[in-house]
């Protein structure tokens, strides 16, 4: 993914992928890619970490395209400048002052992780989660015992087959069974026995 085009060293790089305030921040262009989301305009190059990064777009022979992939509304490419390997910018991270963590390109796992595990935006359809509060312990449990409901309705069959075998191989007197402490057992695991 290297490219023909050299890095040549240009008068003032910025010193931050940080955007600076917003009137310093020139607009948005909507023309570097249509289905991007309203972001400060990215600066074409920066230093990081003692190394130059160069907006991909600079350097890309005429037609140049970002893929069809959701991260593309996200962030855009940057070529670094010690070994010509392009890399992802996050505008979200960009956006929440973060250090941009500059992932090298080579497909989009990595980057559609940052973007889910950080941003809260869903990594196959590329749609930020609504922020949600922690469920409660009540919730957790009533959610659980619904599911345990509906494994039990499937295999009803299956636990009186398993009930009876031990019942019988194991010797277990009837009167056991009838205990009341037993049935309230067997009610709490499913309620339609």
């Amino acid at each position: 993914m290297s490219t023909s085009t050299s890095l040549s060293p240009s008068p003032a790089p910025t010193v931050s992928p940080s955007p600076t305030s917003p009137a310093q921040t020139p607009p948005f262009n909507p023309t570097t890619f249509s289905a991007q989301a309203p972001y400060p305009e990215p600066p074409d190059e920066f230093v990081q970490d003692r190394v130059r990064y160069v907006k991909r777009v600079i350097l890309a022979n005429k037609g140049y395209h970002p893929g069809s992939s959701h991260i593309w509304k996200y962030g855009l490419q940057y070529v670094r400048g010690s070994d010509t390997k392009e890399v992802y910018y996050c505008h979200e991270c960009a956006v929440g002052k973060y250090k941009q963590e500059l992932f090298v390109i080579n497909g989009t796992s990595r980057v559609r992780n940052h973007l889910e595990k950080k941003h809260r935006i869903d990594s196959q359809t590329g749609i930020r989660r609504k922020f949600c509060t922690q469920k409660s312990v009540l919730d957790l449990q009533k959610d659980a015992a619904a599911s345990s409901t509906f494994f039990w309705k499937d295999s009803v069959e299956k636990f009186k087959e398993l009930l009876i075998r031990w019942i019988v191989y194991c010797h277990i007197a009837f009167f056991q069974l009838e205990n009341q402490y037993f049935r309230e057992l067997l009610f709490f695991l499913n309620p339609a026995l």
